[in-house]
């Protein structure tokens, strides 16, 4: 693994574009069989270039109501961008206060029929799905 990280001050405000987020997407695929990108919602346009980018979108959430939101929003948004690759990863789960699996499921938007488990565990509970949307 290889870490790519920019040399900026605190008080620098990084201003990358679109374009120039697809130029070095395209450099690193040519590099590497895996490049991972952790972005923050909302989406800046240059952050909207690389999910329109990606091969796959993984989303890692916790077992909350704030979690539960936004990844449905991120695959809204998916959607919307034609992205049809989204794994979601749920992290966590059986924390104090933490909401419990099958309510994680019924409060997630997409169809169940379209979710299958996917081989992982976290103390004895599937927690990665697929999911077309």
């Amino acid at each position: 693994m290889r870490l790519i990280a920019a040399q900026e001050s605190l008080e620098a405000t990084p201003a990358p574009t679109a374009n120039g987020m697809h130029r070095v997407l395209d450099l690193l695929r040519r590099r590497f069989n895996y490049v991972v990108i952790d972005l923050p919602m909302p989406a800046t346009p240059a952050e909207m270039q690389a999910l329109r980018d990606a091969r796959h979108l993984l989303a890692v959430m916790t077992p909350d109501l704030v979690s539960i939101r936004d990844v449905n929003r991120l695959r809204q948004m998916a959607t919307g961008l034609g992205i049809n690759r989204t794994v979601v990863v749920l992290n966590r789960l059986g924390m104090p206060g933490g909401l419990t699996l099958p309510l994680i499921e019924t409060a997630s938007t997409a169809n169940r029929s379209s979710r299958s488990p996917i081989s992982a565990s976290n103390w004895g509970g599937r927690q990665i799905w697929a999911s077309p949307l």
